[in-house]
């Protein structure tokens, strides 16, 4: 069974105007101490990091990243911020943005404990006056696929505020997922799951050089038949700071400054997260 937010967190769906300097810097994250916690805690949306129109003269668009985010690095966060500014350069009305870290059941042997990732994510974007940390994959007792919790998400926005759309954050490298098959033979991803993301949500997806994705969306069905819903950007730079770099800086004793957000430097330092098995 999901977990779901208590009634009175969805009062944040509401219009609003944008968030204020002030209003913004007067939330602090309150960092949690365990898993168990996790799951237990009533988390609500920031009303102050959304701004959907008093009226709707343009459609509201929310981008959510999904990923891993052991730890969350400065490209993570770049590339929200560029996505943004290739959807407003469509024309798009991006009201807010959200970064859901997955379940530890997800197996990926690299993730620190979920409260660990929600927390460097929530530390981080303090200062961020559009993006929170969304932590409902964490807060449920099993892994839940990606389609399921973007339908989710856009099943409550849509509740709160109708016709509000969720587009999923992702690279060209898991667009062209989209039709890979398995060694037994499956699809990579269910159809039905291909067709909530794309026909119920969208795609806002970053170029990759030596990839054509106008190539990629014509040649798989699923893709070309949604193409409406697929917005391609470009990155406002080049940045190959990944996760597993970030990692192994750190066993090697080496200076990972810049790299992620000052707070989460702080917090790794603090966790002595370098000493967990899973980033050894």
């Amino acid at each position: 069974m999901f977990a779901r937010f208590v009634p009175s967190a969805f009062n944040y769906w509401r219009p609003v105007s944008c968030a204020t300097k002030e209003s913004t810097e007067s939330r602090k994250f309150k960092p949690l101490s365990s898993d168990e916690e996790l799951k237990t805690d009533t988390w609500s949306y920031d009303a102050s990091k959304l701004c959907f129109p008093s009226q709707m003269n343009q459609q509201p668009t929310i981008i959510v990243a999904c990923g891993s985010f052991s730890p969350p690095t400065i490209f993570h966060l770049r590339m929200l911020e560029d996505a943004r500014d290739g959807l407003r350069s469509k024309g798009c009305n991006v009201v807010g943005g959200l970064m859901s870290p997955t379940h530890a059941n997800y197996g990926k042997k690299s993730l620190v404990e979920m409260y660990h990732r929600v927390n460097m994510l929530g530390l981080a974007l303090q200062d961020s006056d559009w993006i929170q940390v969304q932590p409902w994959e964490c807060m449920q007792d099993a892994w839940t696929p990606t389609a399921l919790v973007l339908s989710m998400m856009q099943d409550e926005i849509s509740k709160m505020y109708p016709g509000s759309k969720v587009m999923m954050l992702c690279g060209a490298d898991l667009l062209e997922s989209f039709a890979a098959i398995t060694p037994d033979g499956s699809p990579l991803w269910l159809p039905e799951h291909q067709q909530l993301i794309l026909g119920k949500c969208g795609v806002v997806c970053m170029d990759r050089e030596g990839t054509d994705l106008d190539q990629v969306i014509s040649k798989h069905d699923i893709l070309r038949n949604n193409m409406a819903n697929i917005i391609t950007f470009k990155p406002s730079s080049q940045n190959n700071i990944s996760s597993s770099l970030v990692r192994k800086l750190l066993q090697n004793g080496d200076s990972i400054k810049y790299m992620v957000h000052d707070e989460i430097l702080k917090y790794i330092s603090g966790q002595d997260l370098k000493s967990k098995p899973a980033w050894k």
